[in-house]
């Protein structure tokens, strides 16, 4: 009878839920970072390549934030044509500025075909790691060495604060993320044209890029923006049909989870990617979103646990049927508790020392 509680708590749960299926075949872009761990090692040229021909398969493009690990992935798929926006990290150490600068070159002269934009900094202002005239500065240098269309990538409110920014670069790159703006996902789509409108205004008739976007699927409750699949899904499902209704151009972030983030971002920014660190889909632009594959596994496991607590706890004892019911109960609540205690490992990015 304890047992049949446990069947009804796992039945009774939305371990496959319907969203409403995207009409695109594609997303437009995703981010891309070829590394993996805590340690933020670099992948092997094979398996960047691997990434690459897995990712053309529901990208057409992919967005970079450094010259190092943009010629990675230029030198890993020599055999692929799918482009890529080269993205140039701009930060504090000025000598670094530069040999990014000196890279972007190389890579420019190396693979023309394959770099579609040139982003010189990422929300470089936002992070106040160098001032506006030098970020304008930089911007201005790049244009010299190339024809390629310049950018550089910065939050909605940056572009509202610093309006001059855009004098310097061919279109802007906006990020608009509900999530970190404590944004609940009914209210996803509407956020984004709310501030995609208040960038419109104050520059009219300029390309606009949504260049980052996204859904964590994983993490901690950032107010009302609670981070798990279903909510990643339907982000990314609406998010897609609102761009191409718009004909807005755009980037997600991203395209793998990354659990070297978790040490800048905390547990949420590991759970960014459309993919797993195992390269696992999570969900389909079309189709029901699964939650939980495994929860008959996990159910069945607590009920045994539960069952197996019972009988070595209650043997030999002289109770009533009340007690023992009630002993039943509990056995199988712990069962649960070691179950999830236990699988917990597998289903978050956790490092020996989390672990433990």
């Amino acid at each position: 009878m304890a047992g049949l509680f446990q069947v009804f708590f796992w039945i009774t749960q939305d371990n496959v839920v319907t969203i409403k299926d995207s009409s695109a075949n594609k997303i437009e872009s995703l981010s891309y970072s070829p590394y993996e761990g805590y340690e933020k090692k670099l992948l092997s040229k094979e398996q960047i390549s691997n990434d690459v021909n897995l990712l053309q398969n529901f990208t057409t493009k992919i967005r970079t934030y450094a010259t190092k690990e943009a010629y990675e992935i230029l030198e890993a798929s020599k055999d692929s044509s799918m482009p890529i926006d080269l993205g140039l990290w701009i930060g504090t150490d000025y000598q670094e500025n530069y040999l990014e600068i000196q890279r972007a070159i190389q890579i420019l002269e190396k693979y023309p075909s394959r770099i579609e934009n040139v982003i010189v900094g990422n929300e470089v202002l936002l992070r106040a790691d160098i001032n506006e005239e030098e970020l304008f500065a930089y911007i201005d240098f790049m244009r010299t060495f190339t024809k390629k269309p310049i950018t550089v990538a910065e939050t909605w409110d940056v572009w509202e604060r610093v309006p001059a920014l855009a004098k310097h670069v061919d279109f802007l790159t906006i990020h608009i993320l509900p999530y970190w703006e404590k944004i609940p996902i009914s209210r996803y789509n509407e956020f984004l044209l709310e501030k995609y409108s208040i960038v419109e205004k104050i520059h009219p008739n300029r390309k606009i890029v949504i260049g980052e976007t996204g859904w964590p699927s994983h993490g901690y409750n950032n107010n009302k923006a609670v981070p798990n699949i279903k909510n990643q899904a339907q982000a990314i499902r609406g998010f897609v049909d609102l761009a191409n209704e718009k004909k807005w151009h755009y980037n997600i972030i991203e395209a793998l989870d990354q659990p070297w983030k978790g040490y800048d971002e905390g547990n949420v920014g590991q759970y960014w990617g459309i993919f797993d660190t195992n390269r696992n889909l999570k969900f389909q632009l079309i189709g029901q979103v699964e939650l939980n594959q495994y929860w008959l596994y996990q159910m069945l496991a607590a009920i045994i646990i539960g069952a197996l607590l019972t009988i070595f706890g209650l043997r030999n004892q002289k109770i009533n049927i009340s007690h023992a019911f009630a002993y039943a109960i509990a056995a199988q609540g712990m069962a649960f508790g070691i179950v999830m205690a236990a699988i917990y490992p597998f289903v978050n990015y956790m490092n020996f020392g989390m672990w433990i």
